[in-house]
């Protein structure tokens, strides 16, 4: 069994705590209390840059008193401390622009289908984007992925934010949240902590907390079931990357899919989110691009055929700021963080937080696809919190 007692004394603040140290480790440095807000009025334009100015893909949205209401109340807010301070209207990520702007253009077509053809779906995703790119976002539907809590619940049990938040947020079964950002009564976002931050905090327990189901397999534990193979996506390599997206977010609602050669029934790569970090109005267009291309320019490897030497678009600006630059040694191999079936709970645990991944592929050589599941950390924390006493 796991070691509840630990979850239930560990605070919310210890993981906090433990994020503040391995973010000052690193070298990704954030203006003031270390979070970058969103202005409800700022267009989508604005937004994808100050995302990617920062490297990131989610944001608290805000809003802030216009000068008219500064005014106004200039008299009311005497010796009231954040009187004006913004208010929290939700939160933004790179996936609600992008189906922002596949909702547009799906609108030019009866059937509501996008172009499979790849200089039709380039042509309009040039002129949508300039339209869309002028949207406020307060124009733009948001998910419901993410959640807010109160500066105090910081103090609360780490089992209890699992169980009552990230878990199960307002009470909804199955309603899970992926980050959620702490306030202030004034409104003021303090900090955001995320469900791998909280993988990151129980691996550097993990002895504590899970000691010897650790070594137990994740085919022993159960971890491998029906729910992990309906949020697996399998993308064929010449989908364009745009189509590939669109059917992320509509068959499961999921942040990443992994790419099957079908020659081979194997998977070749994973397209995620976090591929979008340093995308802005500019490189809509690359969208337009099979994913297998779009990945290979990225990561300068070879995808079936498709590299950085035997592509037109390789040096699109997009893919010089890559993860590795373009123009460069090509690559031999980029990371594609798989398990077996008969791999363990710590070992699946260790790659999800040193990796600082979100999904985990379970591969079957003899199976074809031979990609049966995914792991991610919503998974982990939900099998680790249902362990013990309700």
């Amino acid at each position: 069994m796991t070691n509840m007692s630990i979850l239930q004394s560990a605070r919310l603040d210890d993981v906090i705590q433990h994020k503040a140290s391995l973010s000052r480790k690193s070298e990704r440095r954030y203006p003031g209390n270390g979070v970058v807000c969103l202005e409800h009025d700022m267009t989508v334009s604005q937004a994808l840059k100050l995302l990617a100015k920062h490297r990131i893909l989610s944001a608290p949205m805000v809003v802030s008193p216009s000068p008219l209401e500064d005014q106004e109340t200039e008299a009311a807010s005497a010796g009231t401390i954040g009187y004006n301070r913004p208010s929290l209207a939700g939160w933004c990520d790179i996936s609600d622009i992008l189906n922002g702007l596949i909702n547009q253009m799906r609108k030019l077509h009866p059937d509501g289908k996008l172009p499979t053809n790849l200089l039709r779906l380039m042509s309009e995703l040039d002129k949508e984007s300039k339209i869309f790119i002028n949207r406020t976002l307060m124009e733009i539907a948001v998910g419901d992925d993410k959640s807010f809590m109160y500066e105090s619940e910081r103090e609360s049990s780490l089992l209890e934010a699992l169980r009552g938040t990230f878990l199960n947020n307002g009470g909804i079964p199955g309603r899970v949240v992926h980050r959620v950002a702490l306030f202030d009564p004034q409104g003021q976002v303090s900090c955001i902590v995320s469900q791998l931050d909280i993988i990151k905090f129980i691996a550097s327990r993990e002895k504590d907390i899970l000691g010897s189901i650790a070594s137990k397999t994740i085919q022993e534990l159960g971890l491998i079931s029906e729910g992990s193979q309906k949020r697996l996506v399998c993308l064929d390599p010449h989908t364009p990357t745009l189509l590939a997206l669109e059917r992320m977010k509509e068959v499961a609602g999921v942040s990443g899919a992994a790419v099957v050669s079908p020659q081979t029934g194997c998977i070749i790569a994973n397209l995620s989110l976090s591929d979008l970090r340093l995308i802005t109005p500019e490189h809509f267009s690359v969208l337009a691009l099979p994913v297998a291309e779009f990945l290979a320019l990225l990561h300068n490897t070879s995808y079936l055929g498709y590299s950085q030497k035997a592509s037109d678009p390789g040096a699109h600006p997009f893919f010089a700021q890559g993860p590795r630059s373009v123009g460069g040694d090509e690559q031999d191999e980029v990371p594609l963080y798989t398990c077996s079936k008969t791999s363990t709970l710590q070992e699946v645990l260790h790659i999800l937080a040193d990796r600082s991944v979100h999904r985990v592929y379970v591969v079957d050589q003899d199976a074809r696809p031979n990609v049966i599941g995914v792991l991610t950390p919503t998974d982990l924390l939900k099998w680790i919190s249902s362990q013990g006493p309700k």
